[in-house]
């Protein structure tokens, strides 16, 4: 070779065979240099050959790794993409479809079908974009069959080097450090050749837009914003109607807040606001109510894509114009009071009745009977009347025994509705509810009167029913309960009321005499027993108070509340309990006198049988003779 003439075609030819050499084994490639092949490289480089073929050999494997390959780089192009649609700048994006059937348009974003030439054919992507017809928004990218030998080759070296030295781990010695530096540059070239593989791949991808044209711009990010920007047109052909700045259409907001004659001067239109083409769409959207958050979904989708501020702006102005209502968790939306943020849960109704200033009147005077005032507001107002009127219903009834409350389905029925339709079904009804709102109240108040006397004669009943003498007015006591008569022409309770108090009374008094004769007895006890005479006065009390007996505080009972409060303080069971307690504090009291005067004393019980013959007292006598001496050997004893 001469290397002065052509010395080009000499380094051409070396850089060729040093490549091979490598390729074969022959050399090793660390870098940027070629090294003669080591016996350790020899093991590293047959480890990599056994695993590149097995690779070469999964073909299920590379297709998965070309198609996972391939599929990232569209959408790593895709979410580079910025696409703003017309003067509003408004935000849209590409949706990747990789489905075997093309997919259908959501109205929302545009669809990209993605196929390939290693699973399909260029020809029957172009049949289904023509089929779908010059309107259909989707875009059809087509990846063309190209290089899989190439890109199969530089997959499986890539990989099989990366496994090989995970294999090998950590070399010792300089030999292994060179073969592991080798097959790591072996892997970052088959590395580069993949990369290089996929861009050159996808570079040649070509777009066809609904209908079959195909997109001829250089690279796929152009194809694909061209064709997105045509599909724009496609998806939402009424955007141009809304199509205006974002200030714009804040502009238009605020007026319509301020209330200001021409709302949407700021879009150029003067006209009547319901004659703007976003107005006329909103109205009709709304149809016969509709929440704020689907009349947004439905006017942001296809065909229209309009911006939320301009949907926003709509609803408020009509709103503030009365050309449609806004009722927000049951209670009308004062006109003025609709903004943004209450948009979405608020729901609206397209105003279609109307009220005569004569029917307004009467609206107003009707509020007034359940002082709703402020009644220019009548829409406002509407909701508050009718929750009074349904709280005014319920203060007429109850649970037994009061009658049962009136039905109000006819007004929950009426609260559904909203603005003038609602103002009309009330004054609808406006006889009905004059005679309703009178009775109610009548009743409530009769309710008012007699509630308190129930009350108290359901304490006398928890009080009298143990006793006997109660049982036929505790009957009559049930049959106005289980019946709901308690608001009879007739009061069915007075005369209960009055027969239980005399019962109570009587049984307290005659607990009471029982307690007292108790407790006189008791200190007749006390009186004749010697060991408690040798007490001292102040001794004596003491005792008294430790064992509880003193005389009970005669109960006041001159009045059913008197008379209820002392038996809530001690009930007729606990007195006859303290009566009967007396004697056992009289042995208590006898006892502490005995062991005050003698301290070591004993308190010995005799035992209590029933005797049926002399023999039987005879030998009752001995056996409590003998526990009795025996007992006083040690000390005095205390019979008790």
């Amino acid at each position: 070779d001469d290397l002065k003439a052509d010395n080009g075609k000499l380094r051409s030819t070396v850089s060729t065979l040093l490549d091979q050499l490598a390729e074969d084994g022959v050399l090793m490639r660390v870098g940027d240099e070629f090294r003669i092949q080591t016996e350790e490289g020899r093991n590293w480089d047959f480890e990599f050959r056994q695993r590149e073929a097995k690779l070469k050999n999964n073909t299920a494997n590379f297709d998965e790794q070309r198609d996972r390959l391939l599929g990232a780089e569209i959408d790593r192009i895709v979410r580079s993409l910025k696409l703003l649609q017309g003067a509003a700048k408004e935000a849209r994006s590409l949706t990747l479809h990789r489905t075997q059937d093309p997919p259908t348009a959501n109205g929302e974003t545009v669809p990209v079908w993605v196929r390939d030439g290693f699973s399909g054919s260029e020809k029957e992507m172009i049949a289904a974009a023509r089929a779908a017809g010059v309107s259909s928004p989707i875009l059809y990218l087509f990846v063309p069959r190209k290089s899989r030998d190439e890109l199969l080759n530089a997959i499986a070296t890539e990989q099989a080097a990366e496994q090989t030295i995970n294999a090998k781990g950590v070399p010792s010695g300089e030999a292994g450090q060179l073969a592991k530096q080798s097959m790591e540059s072996r892997r970052q070239l088959a590395e580069k050749q993949r990369k290089d593989l996929v861009l050159e791949i996808i570079a040649g991808s070509k777009v066809f837009q609904g209908g079959g044209n195909e997109l001829l711009q250089l690279t796929l990010e152009e194809k694909l914003k061209t064709g997105a920007e045509a599909s724009l047109v496609r998806l939402f052909p009424r955007f141009k109607d809304a199509d205006f700045a974002a200030s714009a259409w804040e502009a238009a907001i605020k007026r319509a807040r301020d209330g200001a004659d021409q709302p949407f001067s700021p879009l150029k239109h003067d006209g009547p606001i319901e004659q703007h083409p976003v107005c006329q769409q909103v109205l009709s959207t709304i149809g016969s109510g509709k929440a704020g958050t689907q009349v947004r979904k439905d006017l942001e989708a296809s065909p229209f894509g309009w911006p939320r501020d301009a949907v926003d702006a709509a609803l408020i102005a009509l709103h503030r114009s009365q050309h449609v209502t806004a009722t927000l968790n049951g209670v009308a939306v004062v006109p003025g009071q609709l903004d943004q943020a209450k948009v979405p849960k608020t729901e609206f109704r397209v105003e279609k009745t109307t009220l005569s200033v004569q029917e307004r009147i009467a609206i107003r005077a009707l509020f007034k009977l359940l002082d709703i005032d402020k009644s220019t507001e009548e829409a406002a107002k509407a909701p508050e009347f009718l929750k009074a009127l349904i709280a005014l219903a319920g203060e007429a009834g109850g649970a037994a025994p009061l009658p049962a409350p009136p039905i109000t389905t006819q007004i929950e029925d009426i609260r559904k509705l909203v603005g003038n339709e609602q103002l009309l079904a009330i004054k609808s009804k406006d006889t009905d509810f004059k005679a309703q709102i009178a009775e109610w109240k009548k009743t409530r108040d009769l309710i008012a009167k007699r509630r308190p006397a129930w009350q108290t004669l359901e304490q006398m009943v928890k009080q009298a029913k143990n006793l006997t003498e109660a049982g036929p007015f505790l009957a009559q006591v049930e049959a106005v309960q289980t019946n709901r008569l308690l608001l009879e022409t007739t009061d069915p309770v007075a005369p209960i009321r009055t027969a239980l108090a005399d019962i109570l009374r009587n049984a307290l008094n005659k607990a009471q005499e029982n307690h007292e004769k108790a407790y006189s007895d008791a200190l007749g006890v006390l009186n004749a027993s010697s060991t408690w005479q040798k007490l001292s006065p102040g001794d004596q009390t003491r005792i008294l108070g430790e064992v509880a007996l003193v005389a009970p505080a005669k109960p006041d009972v001159s009045s059913d509340a008197a008379l209820l409060a002392a038996l809530d303080l001690k009930n007729l069971d606990a007195r006859k309990t303290e009566a009967e307690a007396v004697s056992n504090r009289v042995t208590n009291a006898l006892n502490k006198a005995a062991q005050l005067l003698e301290p070591k004393v004993q308190f010995v019980p005799v035992e209590k049988v029933v005797l049926r013959s002399e023999s039987d007292v005879d030998n009752w006598l001995a056996s409590q003779r003998t526990k009795l001496v025996d007992a006083l050997k040690v000390g005095p004893v205390q019979v008790q």
